[in-house]
């Protein structure tokens, strides 16, 4: 699944590449981004890929402080669950909110 949302998205940029959706001489797909991490990167260093994937996705949206609380939250959950005997990074780890979205629960803290 995860091999062919990846074809998809560049699918989708190369389209857009050739496409000036904004009439200013920019292709649309230079607004597309794409970063792709390895399960076993995740599994090898938790805090390290939740910095890389928090300045990916947010930027400066949010403080470095903050996106150091957020990784380590979520190492403290990952070997937590990894010392219980849940080898598995994803096995129940979103939770369903009052309003139905699923999220993490590190978030939630």
């Amino acid at each position: 699944r995860m091999a062919n949302n990846i074809i998809k998205l560049k699918e989708i940029e190369q389209q857009l590449a050739q496409e000036d959706c904004t009439g200013t001489g920019v292709p649309c797909g230079e607004r597309i981004h794409t970063l792709t991490l390895s399960l076993d990167w995740f599994i090898q260093d938790p805090y390290g890929m939740t910095i890389r994937f928090l300045d990916f996705a947010l930027g400066n949206a949010i403080t470095k402080g903050e996106k150091i609380r957020i990784a380590q939250r979520y190492r403290q959950s990952y070997y937590r669950k990894v010392s219980g005997g849940d080898s598995h990074i994803t096995k129940g780890k979103n939770v369903e909110t009052p309003k139905g979205h699923i999220v993490d629960p590190v978030l939630l803290e």
